[in-house]
């Protein structure tokens, strides 16, 4: 639920000297062999002059935070990969056949998706963290081999360090309920699991 680029996600997908070089971390991206991506963080992946109207969940314009015309999206889907960006792509996601697809970028916000309460409430457009797990495990169980996923709902540290606990409380459940769709997936294949 952070920014693709934030510290968790991007300790799994890309390498650097510092968490706070998510321009580059976005670029290592490219060359990481993931499968599925989802999350925030729009402002990493478009190039500096690009800017998205009312592309946010909360209406913002989306300004890139890049300092030269990479276009990231671009490259993703010359590899290939299905893109969802900002609320257009949140809405097309949310219906969307994974089944269908070997790779996908999901990019709905400028920077980290709304706490939870807030998604419920007013950014229902956003998908759910159980939505976006759900979708992970569709893209990445044709995989013969087998697959690993990385689910993190980054929003609960946000809110605890906020000394917010109606955002804990509610980004919890959100985790709790996206844990149930793997262990679901489990369920059905406990052997392989």
């Amino acid at each position: 639920t952070t920014r693709l680029t934030h510290a968790t996600p991007a300790a799994f997908a890309a390498h650097n000297v510092s968490r706070n070089n998510e321009n580059e971390i976005a670029e290592d991206f490219l060359t990481s062999d993931v499968d599925f991506f989802a999350g925030g963080g729009i402002r990493h992946f478009i190039p500096q002059s690009m800017i998205i109207e009312n592309g946010d969940a909360i209406g913002k314009t989306i300004k890139s935070k890049r300092k030269d015309e990479k276009d990231l999206v671009t490259s993703f889907k010359q590899q290939g990969y299905q893109t969802f960006i900002g609320m257009e792509g949140a809405k097309s996601f949310k219906n969307y056949d994974f089944s269908k697809t070997d790779k996908t970028l999901a990019l709905f916000t400028y920077t980290h998706l709304p706490y939870e309460i807030e998604r419920i409430n007013s950014y229902g457009e956003v998908p759910s963290l159980a939505e976006m797990t759900k979708a992970g495990i569709e893209v990445l169980k044709k995989d013969e081999d087998g697959f690993f996923l990385m689910v993190e709902g980054g929003r609960i540290d946000h809110a605890a360090h906020a000394n917010d606990p109606t955002g804990v409380i509610y980004d919890t459940i959100a985790f709790d309920d996206a844990v149930k769709v793997a262990y679901d997936f489990y369920q059905q294949h406990p052997e392989d699991t």
